[in-house]
């Protein structure tokens, strides 16, 4: 496998917290702990993309105004496309 990049995109009304674990390779750690990420706010993230050309991540995101409300998914994207998160 080789490394490639992924856009995440916060598509909640509000700010959150993210975390998300790389399932490409055979690590438990996280890739991203507790990253912020503001309301409409895209960053890009460094992980492993499979000979298909995706990368199959899990997240879970918590609103940092109210950490009851939260969301988790497992997703496969494909390399340089955007992974949509939320907390609603």
């Amino acid at each position: 496998m080789s490394q490639g990049t992924v856009y995440v995109e916060n598509r909640d009304s509000a700010d959150l917290f993210v975390t998300i674990y790389d399932r490409n390779t055979a690590s438990a750690d996280p890739i991203w702990t507790n990253e912020r990420l503001n309301d409409d706010e895209t960053k890009s993230l460094i992980c492993e993309i499979d000979g298909g050309g995706e990368a199959n991540l899990e997240w879970i995101a918590v609103r940092t105004d109210d950490p009851t409300v939260k969301s988790s998914a497992t997703e496969k994207v494909d390399e340089n496309s955007t992974l949509e998160v939320y907390a609603n």
